[in-house]
């Protein structure tokens, strides 16, 4: 809900993956504009800079540090927020190969752009 608050709970299993997952979803909330605080087992996000409407939001390069499933969440994110891209997409390939193929299959915008690593 980019207007209200939302908070994830039981949590604790994120930590010591391929990332940590809770602190890296938490960068990435924060770049593209959402105020999010982390705990070890919760996380909390409410509306920040951006809240939808008519404005598109500046561009953002989220960076998943080489963890599938972060990049498939930011993936996801980028459905509600305009101009986000993946850094290192490819990381995907450990568990879905063709996930930007089958995105844009669905009918999502997908779009390569070289970005900065």
């Amino acid at each position: 809900d980019p207007t209200g608050e939302s908070r994830l709970k039981g949590l604790e299993t994120l930590p010591g993956k391929e990332s940590s997952r809770i602190e890296v979803l938490c960068e990435g909330l924060r770049a593209a504009g959402w105020q999010a605080e982390a705990s070890a087992s919760e996380l909390v996000v409410r509306a920040g800079a951006w809240r939808g409407g008519l404005e598109r939001p500046p561009e953002v390069v989220l960076d998943p540090h080489g963890d599938h499933r972060m990049a498939f969440a930011f993936a996801l994110l980028g459905l509600v927020r305009p101009g986000v891209f993946v850094r290192a997409p490819e990381c995907v390939a450990k568990s879905w190969p063709s996930f930007w193929k089958d995105l844009a299959g669905l009918g999502v915008r997908v779009e390569e752009r070289a970005v900065a690593r």
